[in-house]
């Protein structure tokens, strides 16, 4: 499914959906439902949103706009320190070790370090250890607590719109120990409300899957 296709999927749902288009001819989403998006995160939330799936190793890619080329032009290596190299080796024997999905390399770390320095590469290592172990990254966690927010606008009765934010609310306090194999799961639940028109029953029986994870 291309940007466009997402965004007009995105607007037959009654989201408000802001793109511009990039210099390489391809679009970008920056805005849903007021929620501004910085480089390629618009586009992931978007495919999240609509359940579009994939490939691990993109999705890496697309969720910390790890670049190795911009506007054509390859960056020169940057040395990687031995400490660094040590925790790279640490976290690549755990995603061997759970069979995570994707690769964690010495030039994406390097792209990190070009894009972000040390300490930025050394986060990005920190959360990719954590995935292997089977944590979601918790920024894809907040995107799903505030996709909670946005279904909750759409939902018209007090009660049912007080469970949804609530979900989300459960979903923030779980950031640090959420499970990756959640998240899909909870999207659908909350998707299948945007599908059913706010039926009570499903925001129900959402929420109440929500509200128990933990």
């Amino acid at each position: 499914m291309t940007v466009q296709e997402m965004t007009q999927e995105l607007e037959r749902l009654g989201f408000e959906v802001r793109a511009r288009k990039r210099t390489d001819g391809g679009y970008i989403i920056t805005k849903i439902n007021g929620q501004t998006f910085s480089g390629a995160n618009g586009n992931t939330y978007a495919r999240q949103v609509l359940g579009v799936n994939l490939s691990p190793a993109r999705m890496t890619q697309v969720t910390f706009n790890v670049q190795k080329y911009i506007i054509g032009k390859k960056h020169p290596k940057e040395a990687i320190d031995e400490d660094m190299v040590k925790q790279l080796r640490k976290v690549q024997r755990i995603w061997r070790k759970t069979n995570a999905k994707g690769k964690i390399t010495k030039s994406k770390l390097r792209g990190y370090i070009l894009e972000e320095g040390k300490e930025g590469a050394k986060r990005y290592l920190e959360r990719a250890a954590r995935y292997g172990r089977g944590y979601a990254y918790e920024e894809n966690v907040e995107y799903l607590a505030k996709y909670i927010e946005n279904v909750a606008k759409g939902i018209k009765d007090t009660e049912y719109r007080d469970m949804a934010i609530k979900s989300a609310e459960k979903v923030r306090s779980l950031k640090e120990v959420f499970r990756e194999e959640w998240i899909s799961k909870i999207y659908d639940y909350w998707y299948e409300v945007i599908e059913t028109h706010y039926n009570y029953e499903t925001i129900y029986k959402a929420a109440m899957e929500t509200l128990t994870l933990g």
